[in-house]
């Protein structure tokens, strides 16, 4: 799968690294639009044109990203083949998803997840069993993320088969 963002996709993408890189330096309330923009070259205006909130342009620099790596490492989502390296790029971007949880943004990355897992389905066909494992799927990279990324992305996998998931 080629991924080519277009010039709105590419501009949310840099808006939302804007939001990411400033959280690692201040807590959210002090981030505002102004400071944002500024920090993706762009004006005021430019925020408000494609985000109403910090959060969204977070996912949006999440999906952007995972996008990003899908092209290159995944072209489906495979979950036999696909899931080792899926978790191995997600515990590379631990310090980014562990900084948008402490500062209380958690669920712009279970959207970031549970978007590009729907984007990468096979097909883009979405059913009950495929839904079943996106979104199992993401509450399971929930609890990893809550426990701090405690085990590596080999033993996630490993827990995942023992479940009894196809892998």
């Amino acid at each position: 799968m080629e991924y080519r963002p277009g010039k709105v996709e590419r501009t949310k993408a840099q808006l939302g690294e804007a939001v990411i890189s400033l959280l690692a330096e201040m807590p959210p309330e002090s981030v505002t639009a102004e400071a944002i923009a500024k920090r993706a070259g762009m004006g005021r205006a430019t925020w408000f044109r494609h985000f109403s909130s910090k959060s969204d342009a977070a996912t949006c620099a999440l999906v952007a990203r995972w996008m990003h790596w899908a092209a290159n490492e995944a072209p489906v989502l495979d979950p036999q083949a696909d899931l080792l390296p899926f978790l191995r790029m997600v515990y590379g971007q631990r310090e980014i998803i562990a900084l948008l949880y402490a500062r209380g943004m958690r669920q712009s990355v279970l959207d970031a997840s549970a978007k590009i897992a729907e984007a990468l389905v096979v097909g883009g066909q979405i059913g009950y069993r495929e839904k079943f494992y996106l979104y199992g799927f993401v509450g399971i990279q929930d609890e990893w993320v809550e426990r701090g990324f405690a085990e590596t992305p080999e033993e996630v996998a490993a827990m995942l088969g023992d479940f009894g998931l196809p892998l």
